[in-house]
């Protein structure tokens, strides 16, 4: 005969086989559960091959980047059409720090790297997006190192945390910018200020 105890005990095996969770800290400490799955950029992985073949400059430093034309936080309307291998973005402009103003809808064109609008619309990041662009001929061109968001670290159940990612560059910190871990961390050091997030 299996006891409580018993039964609770395989059904968290199970449960661990399942998401691939681990607790983490002591029992007792309070401390999340971490997901043994590292965070991964769908993004990113759908461009690796083609990114792995393109010749990427240094990243763009903070100065550098202040000095674009727009500069906003946006939320992407979702969907994505891709013109003379072009991807190009629709969005809402969430926070603005130059070139718009808040509530803009803005028209965005970014290298799409070889991916079809509906490949790159089903792995857009679901939250805030970092982009800041030059204008050429009345269009808003965001280049590679111009389109920033947070991948979420997962717990068993919830985020735990979240890293910065890039299509191109993949998950980490922009090179060159210091301590930075989020996006308000970003916008600070374009704004000339150091990182919020300490």
């Amino acid at each position: 005969m299996r006891t409580r105890t018993g039964v609770m005990v395989a059904a968290a095996v199970a449960a661990a086989v399942v998401t691939g969770c681990e607790e983490g800290g002591l029992p007792g400490t309070g401390e999340p559960e971490v997901c043994a799955i590292p965070p991964n950029d769908p993004w990113a992985g759908l461009v690796r091959d083609q990114v792995q073949a393109l010749s990427v400059g240094p990243m763009f430093s903070p100065t550098e980047a202040a000095g674009f034309d727009g500069i906003a936080v946006v939320e992407l309307d979702g969907s994505v059409e891709v013109r003379d291998s072009t991807a190009v973005l629709d969005a809402t402009v969430v926070e603005a720090v130059r070139g718009v103003r808040e509530d803009d809808r803005v028209t965005l064109r970014y290298d799409d790297l070889g991916a079809t609008g509906d490949e790159i619309s089903r792995v857009l990041p679901d939250g805030p997006v970092l982009v800041f662009w030059d204008e050429h001929e009345g269009l808003r061109r965001v280049p590679h190192d111009g389109l920033w968001y947070e991948v979420p670290i997962m717990g068993c159940d919830e985020p735990v945390g979240a890293r910065l990612s890039n299509p191109v560059h993949d998950l980490g910190s922009p090179e060159g910018w210091g301590p930075v871990a989020t996006l308000p961390d970003l916008v600070a050091r374009l704004e000339g200020g150091p990182a919020t997030s300490g």
